[in-house]
């Protein structure tokens, strides 16, 4: 996420069968990796398994779904208690409204600059679900 606007890298690997995986210790994974550098200050950084796809971006162009993406940077930004932020990030991945729209794995990294505070975390939590 840079200054108010969010980039996506790329889109998805599509592989020749579901749920096909390459590895980083695989012997042509280098070869398959894309590297994107972006030249602006970033504020946010998230990386995501694929199951959370269909929530987090607007298909079939995959650009970011803000309404996903902002309430979680403003609770990433606010976190005090990293076991408590942890816990709260896990039971807003595993709730009914995230579940309903994914069957797949939902991995989420955040990584946030500590820059003050944007919002209440708890609020965060509660907007961010379709």
């Amino acid at each position: 996420m840079a200054d108010g606007a969010l980039v996506s890298s790329s889109a998805p690997v599509k592989g020749e069968y579901a749920n096909e995986t390459v590895f980083l210790t695989m012997e042509d994974a280098l070869a398959q990796v894309e590297v994107q550098a972006v030249h602006q200050p970033a504020r946010a950084l998230m990386l995501m398994s694929d199951g959370l796809i269909r929530l987090a971006l607007k298909l079939p162009d995959y650009t970011p779904h803000l309404p996903f993406f902002q309430p979680l940077v403003a609770f990433a930004a606010n976190a005090g208690n990293g076991e408590q932020a942890n816990n709260q990030l896990a039971d807003f991945l595993a709730s009914e409204r995230v579940s309903a729209r994914t069957d797949d794995d939902k991995t989420l990294v955040l990584a946030v600059r500590a820059t003050g505070a944007l919002a209440r975390p708890s609020a965060a939590l509660e907007a961010s679900a379709p």
